[in-house]
């Protein structure tokens, strides 16, 4: 019989596929009482273009051609750039040159449908399919939205543990089981 935390993992696998990120397939869910309240993928706010499209590629141009005129050609970025993340492409480390990027976190995606569909967020269990904690200001987020409980696949630490460690929200990691 498979365990509720498997099963709420297995979903955010199926939720991460939506994800438009070409860096990672992020997917969140927030829980109470055993049913699913709202879920959330990474990837740019509604409406708003992602990094492989054009229009943003154009964007990232005019903004930081004079900064990194060694990743482009003709003006462009390089050919092997497309479908690739452009922080990737530039080098920068997880987590850098954010404003590089347009996506809004999975885990904040699912807390603001929930707002958006009206469902309180206080008391709930976010499941994620990371194995990475969330940054900070998703903590401050999911701290502030009343999150009981994170659920992960692992614990590397994405931000400083502080806010981790003095938070009431209870971490938990799950080795999924087949």
């Amino acid at each position: 019989m498979i365990r509720w935390d498997n099963y709420f993992l297995g979903i955010t696998d199926a939720v991460a596929t939506k994800s438009s990120c070409l860096s990672r397939k992020l997917g969140a869910i927030l829980v109470r009482n055993k049913k699913i309240i709202s879920t959330g993928y990474n990837g740019p706010p509604s409406g708003i273009p992602h990094c492989d499209t054009v229009k943003r590629r154009e964007y990232l141009l005019q903004r930081y051609k004079d900064d990194y005129p060694k990743y482009m050609l003709n003006g462009l970025f390089i050919p092997e750039s497309v479908g690739v993340c452009p922080r990737q492409v530039m080098g920068f480390a997880s987590g850098t040159k954010l404003s590089w990027c347009p996506a809004v976190h999975a885990e904040a995606n699912c807390v603001a449908s929930a707002a958006q569909m009206g469902h309180s967020t206080k008391g709930c269990t976010l499941y994620m399919n990371n194995d990475i904690t969330p940054c900070k200001d998703c903590i401050g987020l999911l701290i502030n939205a009343g999150i009981e409980e994170v659920v992960m696949k692992g614990d590397k630490e994405y931000t400083d543990s502080f806010i981790i460690k003095q938070c009431f929200i209870k971490f938990r990691v799950i080795i999924k089981e087949n």
